[in-house]
């Protein structure tokens, strides 16, 4: 018997823009989902589960013409035959997350998520809330999520579409299964809110935040956190982070995906009795159509940040703003942005891959955000200190003021960026050093140093 192949329909009552897409698995259709971008593009994204081994030929359809396609990442490999408009090709292993381009458009064009997962075994128990195939409104009369108390499991089936969020606390809660967590503008939650949770595990869940502006995934005062396989899809302007980690210890995610309309990752904080450290991101795909793709900050009150890596990421789009394009100089692909006084040390970002951008780095103190409407705090000590930044690829240049910009900025004497080391940053081909031109910095900064090989 052949392996399963599983391409679930969409339960009936889930919100939806505009398919511009006709995709097949095999001789099975894949469902669409879809929500607009700020632009009026369209994103299409569908869900495919394979049994471990099992490939796919997939056939994509648009309904527009187009002159050119391509798939990310580019580290997947995969080379797509195009024949009379139509795409062809076949899966990777699995789990993966593989994104189609049209004539390299990334604000206004039609883009395709497909996203396969391994066939896994539905968890057994007595603390399993398990949703079957289908629409399930959780909400509770007043518009709240669903409430999850410690020792429990909860189970998104293939095609299981979980409406209204959930809320997670407490200790050895598990999310899991490929089905989606979806909340849109008459939901009154995060989608995915975890509030001091202490073992907690999520793997291969879809969170999709439609048409609405609010946070995705936030792990707020979490620790011993697991997270895999994870996709976040929110395209709505603006406020519509991917994942916030606040005050987080022992906080691991990996092999995941975000696509947002404001920070893709940002590791925030809201109490400065507590650290955000030992936070790690690996094997992640990110697009973030505003703001950050992956910051430390902005929001920044903690006793102090520590041992925070980002690995093996591959950026498939980074844009500051639409509405304030070039205007703010605190939004970039990988940020430092500390609104308040803090100790920030030992930050990694290593084999960084990305393919459209504008900001490549931001390092600074801020004492307000947003055109002063947040404010910040630094009458307390801080430094940005121990930063390392090694074996960046940047594919482009936009041609704005702020393309590939490195912008170090220490707030005073007592508040600096020191230690701050640039190993093998390749743009556009070249590797930089300390005469790159788009290298912008006050005389708060020291120990910067830049290397044209990894150390």
């Amino acid at each position: 018997m052949e392996p399963k192949l599983l391409a679930m329909p969409i339960p009936e009552g889930t919100p939806l823009y505009r398919t511009v897409f006709r995709v097949q698995a095999d001789t099975q259709d894949v469902a669409l989902y879809s929500d607009k971008t700020y632009w009026n593009g369209c994103v299409n994204f569908g869900v495919l589960d394979l049994e471990p081994g099992r490939c796919a030929r997939i056939t994509v359809t648009p309904d527009f013409s187009f002159r050119s396609v391509k798939i990310l990442p580019e580290i997947l490999g995969i080379t797509p035959q195009v024949t009379s408009g139509i795409i062809r090709f076949t899966t990777p292993a699995h789990p993966a997350q593989i994104t189609l381009i049209f004539d390299d458009t990334y604000m206004s064009g039609q883009v395709l998520h497909l996203f396969v997962n391994e066939i896994k075994e539905e968890p057994a128990g007595e603390n399993v809330i398990a949703f079957p195939a289908g629409f399930h409104d959780v909400r509770t009369a007043e518009g709240y999520a669903m409430t999850v108390p410690s020792d429990t499991t909860v189970y998104l089936a293939p095609g299981a579409v979980l409406y209204g969020g959930i809320r997670a606390q407490g200790n050895n809660i598990r999310i899991c299964g490929s089905g989606m967590i979806l909340t849109d503008g008459n939901c009154r939650s995060i989608s995915l809110d975890a509030v001091q949770c202490d073992g907690m595990c999520i793997e291969d869940v879809i969170v999709h935040s439609h048409a609405r502006n609010g946070w995705n995934v936030h792990l707020y005062l979490c620790s011993h956190v697991d997270v895999a396989n994870l996709k976040v899809l929110s395209t709505t302007y603006a406020c519509t982070d991917g994942i916030d980690i606040s005050n987080g210890r022992e906080v691991h995610i990996r092999n995941s995906f975000v696509r947002s309309c404001d920070d893709s990752i940002s590791i925030k904080a809201f109490d400065t009795n507590l650290a955000s450290e030992n936070i790690t991101l690996d094997h992640m795909i990110l697009w973030n159509d505003c703001n950050n793709s992956m910051v430390v900050g902005e929001e920044s009150k903690a006793a102090y940040y520590n041992n925070i890596s980002f690995t093996n990421i591959d950026v498939l789009f980074s844009y500051d703003d639409p509405q304030y394009h070039e205007q703010l100089d605190e939004r970039a692909v990988m940020g430092i942005v500390l609104l308040d006084g803090v100790k920030c040390t030992n930050i990694l970002w290593e084999n960084i891959r990305i393919h459209k951008c504008e900001r490549l780095a931001c390092m600074v103190f801020r004492d307000n955000f947003w055109f002063g409407t947040v404010k910040g705090d630094q009458t307390r000590e801080g430094i940005i200190e121990g930063v390392t930044v090694r074996n960046v690829r940047v594919f482009c240049n936009s041609g704005s003021r702020i393309a590939n910009q490195i912008l170090l900025e220490g707030f005073d004497e007592n508040k600096p960026v020191k230690d701050v080391s640039f190993q093998l940053i390749q743009i556009m081909g070249i590797e930089i050093d300390e005469t790159y031109p788009k290298l912008v910095r006050n005389k708060y900064t020291e120990e910067i140093r830049f290397a044209k090989k990894l150390l």
